[in-house]
């Protein structure tokens, strides 16, 4: 049960040091794919490509530290 509760809280600090260096970078790059709509009043960004990209890349490396 301890286990679960370090990795939760190291998964939070991970999470909450990823939106700081976020916060101070003024434009993320955007994939082809994404989906990007701008009103006069409105914006709306679905980051899909994106989201699948990281999502394969922490597979990966969860699988190559599973194998080893």
């Amino acid at each position: 049960m301890l286990g679960i509760v370090r990795l939760t809280i190291i998964a939070g600090l991970i999470f909450l040091g990823l939106g700081f260096v976020f916060s101070l970078l003024p434009e993320l790059p955007h994939f082809p794919g994404d989906i990007f709509c701008q009103k006069e009043n409105f914006t709306f960004y679905f980051p899909i490509i994106t989201c699948l990209v990281i999502s394969g890349i922490i597979t990966a490396i969860l699988w190559f530290t599973k194998k080893i």
